[in-house]
């Protein structure tokens, strides 16, 4: 039954969970005996947020005559472990405490065991129980009512295997949120999605989608070349050659194989100097990326941008708000 789920992402696993707590008191009082808690289930709830102290993947809430006890799950098959993730889940399980929300908290990490084995002690520290999907799968081997689940997770433990789990850049991470918080504020309509995992060979900011295109988007390399718009495309020569008499005066085409950029050179940007030397060459380069944006969006820019741009379906973008 494995081969049903070519790939099992972690919300598929959360909802598991969720339903298993939900469904099965038996494996309700289970999980609640290897946190060291006891009670009836109040509430199950997934992608609960905290403010600036983050996410819990799952929260299961019991309560018994002590009070209300709060079990905050982690849970991953081979994503990768973002500076102080265990550590905030602590400060949130304290904060519940300090608010009146529960009692007490246990943080439980729900993964495979070969994902717990290579967890390095300055995460696993801050995690108070590991309950792993083999276990959950033994659970299900023997009640014939989960054997969907029993696959689901058999198929994440493989899918776990064929992975590897990757350890956050802090000094790089840090770069990225700095990066972050200025573009956000400064440049909100370049929607830049918050950095979630940035390892030391990390040299690009990639934006988003323009206007639903899956292969137009706005790039900043910032170790060399500058900032970019990227548009993939059958016929890379055809299209620069479309747009030349558009560019702005700093503005160059550059062709590859499969890909056309339109190129505003910047100032690079070591990622490891100190941020308050780096912010100003951010800022600019930022605001060559907004250029860029509104150089994409003239029509007549456009108008060529959607007749050579390798044919994909649109993004979930309501019609109204694209551009024709």
């Amino acid at each position: 039954m494995v081969g049903m789920f070519p790939k099992v992402e972690e919300v598929m696993t959360d909802v598991a969970l969720m339903d298993l707590v939900h469904s099965s008191d038996e494996f309700l009082q289970e999980l609640s005996r290897r946190a060291g808690l006891s009670g009836r289930m109040l509430h199950v709830r997934r992608s609960v947020f905290d403010g600036s102290l983050g996410e819990t993947d799952v929260e299961i809430l019991v309560e018994n005559e002590d009070g209300r006890h709060a079990l905050l799950v982690e849970n991953k098959i081979d994503a990768p472990v973002m500076p102080m993730q265990f550590e905030r889940y602590q400060l949130r399980g304290r904060a519940g405490v300090a608010d009146g929300r529960w009692t007490s908290f246990r943080v439980m990490l729900f993964c495979p065991k070969g994902y717990f084995s290579h967890l390095p002690d300055e995460h696993r520290r801050y995690v108070d129980v590991h309950l792993p999907y083999e276990d959950v799968i033994a659970f299900a081997a023997e009640r014939p009512a989960f054997a969907f689940k029993k696959a689901l997770f058999e198929a994440a433990v493989e899918g776990h295997r064929r992975g590897y789990v990757k350890i956050a850049d802090e000094p790089v991470m840090a770069f990225y949120r700095g990066y972050y918080e200025i573009a956000s504020r400064e440049f909100p309509q370049l929607r830049m999605d918050e950095p979630i995992i940035k390892g030391m060979g990390s040299t690009w900011v990639i934006f988003p989608p323009l206007n639903g295109m899956r292969r137009v988007s706005l790039v900043h390399k910032y170790l060399e070349i500058g900032c970019e718009l990227s548009v993939a495309t059958k016929d890379v020569a055809a299209f620069c050659e479309a747009v030349r008499p558009f560019l702005d005066e700093d503005m160059v085409v550059r062709e590859t194989k499969t890909i056309a950029y339109v190129n505003i050179r910047t100032l690079p940007v070591n990622h490891l100097e100190a941020f308050d030397e780096a912010a100003p060459k951010i800022r600019k380069a930022l605001a060559a990326l907004d250029r860029l944006r509104a150089f994409a969006e003239r029509p007549e820019v456009w108008k060529e941008i959607r007749r050579y741009a390798i044919p994909e379906a649109l993004i979930g973008v309501p019609a109204k708000t694209r551009l024709s």
